[in-house]
């Protein structure tokens, strides 16, 4: 993986390039950083990378696959330092996008929706997987070898993956995006592909910027989940009315990851809330489409990994 080649990228707004080096870094992780018996081998360090990177947005993007790598092929050998890491590097990349979007400047950040999706969607995984792993820990139903240390770590970083955190970082990026306006102009009947990429734009949203599209509408999706995690089953379906789901150019059919995730929270929460007819057409909708379409089970051009097939489930 060229991190150097990543960051002239998307310095150079390439969204193509990073999109390439984005698909081909888990046949790299295969080739040199997978073990045959135990836990994979992690990735160069960031900060041994951090002395090669200049920019600060192609160190944000290196941290998030390093440690998406961690928490994927490196499980056992996960720290408490490893899970506040990567918390405070998804804080920062979504600080540094919300701050383009609201003070932009002569550079615009790009990223394929395939990244954004990965990005918004790992972020909700950790945050449930963190937040499970702190209730064994205080229960003492998981015994680890440094139970009262790790307990204290807990109790002195109070913020990490909080819940009232994670759920005001989506609120706010669904807001500074203007993702509701653009949902709007496409429920007046505005047609997508008229409101395109507008680089020479005052200003940096939903409305002129597909990066900035793609993180609110995949914040609303997030939100639905976070929401339905928390067992409040008609919030989350409030949360996504305002998508077009039976337009043929909504924007969850970019990413099958989102496609499969909105109909199968969807279904969930009708099945919970006993609407039983409306759950029976949320999930024969996922069907269909998994039997109209020969990339169902793949993630980009990668298969999905068991651990991506549990995230839908979370």
């Amino acid at each position: 993986f060229d991190a150097l080649d990543l960051q002239n990228s998307v310095l150079f707004g390439n969204v193509q390039a990073v999109l390439r080096l984005y698909e081909n870094h888990p046949k790299l992780t295969d080739r040199y950083f997978k073990s045959t018996s135990g836990p994979g081998q992690r990735w160069p360090d960031v900060t041994v990378v951090g002395e090669i990177l200049t920019e600060k947005v192609a160190m944000l993007l290196y941290r998030d696959l390093y440690y998406r790598h961690v928490f994927d092929k490196c499980q056992t050998s996960v720290k408490f330092e490893d899970r506040k890491e990567s918390w405070d590097n998804y804080c920062g990349v979504f600080d540094y996008v919300m701050e383009q979007i609201e003070n932009p400047g002569s550079f615009r950040f790009h990223l394929p929706a395939l990244w954004i999706w990965d990005i918004m969607d790992e972020f909700i995984y950790q945050f449930s997987s963190y937040r499970l792993h702190v209730g064994n820990l205080m229960s003492g139903s998981k015994q680890t070898t440094n139970r009262e240390l790790e307990i204290k770590s807990v109790k002195d970083n109070p913020d990490i993956f909080a819940t009232h955190i994670v759920l005001r970082y989506l609120h706010r990026m669904i807001r500074v995006s203007r993702i509701h306006d653009y949902l709007k102009l496409v429920r007046d009947g505005s047609d997508p592909d008229t409101l395109p990429e507008n680089p020479s734009a005052d200003h940096y949203d939903a409305l002129t910027s597909e990066t900035a599209r793609y993180f609110g509408y995949f914040a609303i999706m997030q939100l639905m989940r976070v929401h339905t995690m928390l067992g409040d089953y008609w919030l989350a379906l409030k949360t996504v009315e305002v998508l077009e789901t039976r337009s043929p150019k909504a924007l969850f059919y970019k990413v099958l990851g989102c496609h499969i995730s909105l109909f199968y929270q969807t279904g969930f929460s009708y099945m919970m809330m006993r609407r039983y007819q409306d759950a029976i057409r949320a999930f024969s909708s996922l069907l269909q489409y998994r039997n109209t379409t020969r990339s169902f089970g793949q993630h980009g051009t990668a298969q999905f990994s068991e651990k991506k097939q549990e995230q839908i489930a979370y």
